[in-house]
């Protein structure tokens, strides 16, 4: 049995990754790998504790009215830490190329993760989605490599007046993998799927916004920072009208 329990804060604390017989696969007629379950049918059942901060989660809503709040400043600030480096560390296919070349030999791996600036510098498996909204400012690869092309890819947009985003983008059909999302946890939909939304904040005002869903093979997740400006009651965004939800549905 190969389950890995996919930790992005609690956003998906009781969501897991798990390999198929173990647990169900797409059902008959479906290619959907991302499949919602109740908490009985977890693979990994979440520890009490889990279950008590998802029970206090799901009375938290952010302004949205819908989007669980979560005053929790590590997904901030790894999502900031994360975008460092896509704006000061990129490398190009070169580098990109060595780095796949050694994940695939077992051979030692650079401690600085490979980030590009165009999609075309990295061998992906499969067509990624059409992202309409933002300048593209950097890629990096995720998930594994199979056949010699990665399995997932993060790209990072640059939205004028509105933040900075992040789509990721998982093939969970070419490893074989599935998604199991936690059914408590559902509050949205996109495209019609099941989908999780949450704001995380901070003790300093800044928060990131993330939705995370499943569409046939693929397993997504947008991250949107908000530009944030300095009202009268404390910090707002500095354009309400484009959140993380608001991207999510317009991708294609």
């Amino acid at each position: 049995m190969k389950t890995t329990i996919c930790v992005t804060a609690a956003l998906t604390a009781a969501s897991v990754f798990a390999q198929p017989p173990v647990m169900p696969g797409p059902a008959k007629g479906s290619n959907d790998r991302v499949l919602v379950l109740q908490t009985d049918q977890m693979p990994v059942p979440p520890p009490a504790d889990e279950l008590r901060k998802m029970q206090s989660m799901l009375a938290m809503k952010a302004e949205d009215g819908f989007s669980r709040l979560i005053r929790e400043p590590q997904p901030v600030r790894e999502f900031m830490n994360d975008l460092n480096i896509v704006r000061n560390h990129q490398s190009g296919a070169t580098k990109a190329a060595a780095f796949a070349h050694a994940l695939k030999t077992g051979k030692s791996l650079p401690v600085a993760p490979v980030v590009v600036k165009d999609l075309n510098d990295l061998k992906i498996g499969f067509s990624p989605t059409t992202v309409r909204s933002g300048r593209l400012i950097g890629v990096a690869p995720q998930g594994t490599m199979v056949r010699g092309a990665w399995t997932g890819v993060e790209r990072y947009y640059a939205i004028d007046g509105a933040g900075t985003m992040r789509v990721s983008e998982t093939d969970l059909a070419a490893s074989g993998g599935m998604f199991y999302m936690h059914a408590p946890l559902v509050n949205a939909r996109i495209g019609g799927k099941p989908a999780i939304s949450v704001v995380f904040a901070d003790d300093h005002g800044q928060r990131i916004e993330e939705v995370m869903w499943g569409n046939g093979p693929k397993l997504f997740k947008v991250t949107f920072a908000p530009l944030m400006r300095r009202e009268k009651n404390g910090q707002m965004k500095a354009n309400v009208a484009v959140s993380a939800f608001s991207l999510a549905s317009d991708l294609r």
